[in-house]
């Protein structure tokens, strides 16, 4: 469980970028909020063993919201939260894009063609080791 630190707008837009240390793991989330989420992606990563997962809500509820993340397999889980504004009330997801798993100092998602103006663009990295990555130009 993840509580905001402050409490969420109405009308809003809910991200949670989730990984869990096995792959295979089927993931649920849901709010105090009684907000609907969406999975956005999966992916199963094998070079460390994981599992990567993108939800959503949208048009969400305002008010103080804590976000709960269940797994199916037991190991470590670990999650963010995000909220943004301006983001399309119904509809929201216009594309995925999936890089190739693997190891590199300059991770890369590909890109990744929207139909919209003003798409928001999400992305998610993970690492079995401690590192810092800096986002790129969004060119």
């Amino acid at each position: 469980m993840l509580a905001f630190n402050a409490n969420n707008t109405t009308g809003n837009w809910i991200g949670v970028c989730i990984r869990a240390g096995q792959p295979g793991e089927v993931f649920t989330v849901a709010d105090s909020r009684g907000n609907a989420y969406r999975k956005a992606i999966q992916f199963n990563e094998t070079v460390d063993g994981t599992t990567l997962g993108v939800f959503y809500a949208e048009n969400i509820f305002g008010g103080p919201n804590t976000i709960t993340v269940s797994d199916t397999i037991s190991g470590t889980l670990r999650f963010a939260i995000l909220e943004y504004s301006g983001v399309a009330i119904a509809n929201s997801l216009d594309g995925a894009a999936i890089a190739a798993q693997g190891t590199s100092a300059s991770p890369n998602s590909g890109n990744l063609t929207t139909t919209a103006n003003g798409d928001l663009l999400l992305g998610e990295i993970w690492t079995a080791n401690p590192a810092n990555f800096t986002a790129g130009s969004g060119s």
